[in-house]
């Protein structure tokens, strides 16, 4: 998640006009046990939620429309996770602890 090409590469993203920095992006509690809250002020009708794990493979995936969204996370082990959120034309990159 370091550059442009980074992104391309680990997404399939065929063009990103804009990466936004990780600090755009605000998951909290941080680290979580049970559900994060994601509020991303860059959110469009058409922004895609992604959480990934440190191998990439997608673990959640969902369409979002608000710029706050609570999401539940129990399901999942312990360790660290990515969450991207892919806009029009921007892909902002966030990570968490689950506990």
């Amino acid at each position: 998640c370091n550059s442009i090409e980074e992104v391309k590469d680990a997404c399939g993203i065929t063009s990103v006009e804009k990466l936004v920095p990780e600090s755009s992006l605000t998951i909290y509690p941080n680290p979580a046990s049970n559900s994060i809250t994601i509020e991303a002020p860059a959110t469009s009708s058409q922004s895609q939620l992604s959480i990934k794990d440190v191998n990439g493979q997608v673990l959640i995936a969902r369409q979002i429309t608000e710029s706050k969204t609570q999401v539940d996370i129990s399901n999942l082990s312990s360790g660290v996770y990515f969450v991207w959120l892919a806009c029009e034309k921007t892909v902002q990159v966030g990570k968490f602890v689950k506990q």
